[in-house]
């Protein structure tokens, strides 16, 4: 443990120093660098802490099951995963990647238009897709 403490002061002093140093020239892109060095570092001290915090809480602990995460724990037990942003639940996500997860069309319903849009609703009523061509002004 004395390791990870020596690591902590250390890591943490190097981030103050170059902090301060870039501080008084930030246009200086290899201070920049030295900088982003010993925050990457600090994170990785931060991280190393956060391990010894879990294997800790283990040992104490033993008989706990550990948790499933959320977005494994929707697909057991035959329940049905919550939908995500774009409406799409996570059946019809499986298999698709990020880009694919688009909104799948849906099936229409009675009293929609051929444009699909619903009676009423203040739409152009032609059915047909608005263009986004540009028509040549009319000659006079």
């Amino acid at each position: 443990m004395d390791d990870i403490k020596q690591r902590i002061k250390d890591a943490a002093d190097n981030c103050v120093k170059a902090f301060d140093v870039w501080r008084a020239k930030p246009g200086d892109h290899t201070l920049r660098e030295a900088l982003m060095e010993a925050v990457h570092e600090w994170r990785k001290v931060g991280a190393r802490m956060e391990i010894e915090l879990a294997v800790a809480d283990r040992q104490q602990n033993p008989n706990d099951p550990i948790p499933i995460p959320a977005h494994r724990a929707a697909r057991r037990g035959g329940q049905q995963a919550p939908a995500d942003d774009i409406g799409n639940t996570a059946e019809e996500n499986a298999g698709r990647s990020p880009r694919q997860n688009r909104p799948q069309p849906r099936p229409a319903r009675s009293g929609d238009d051929e444009g699909g849009a619903a009676a009423g609703s203040g739409g152009s009523g032609s059915g047909k897709p608005l263009s986004l061509k540009r028509s040549a002004p009319d000659a006079e």
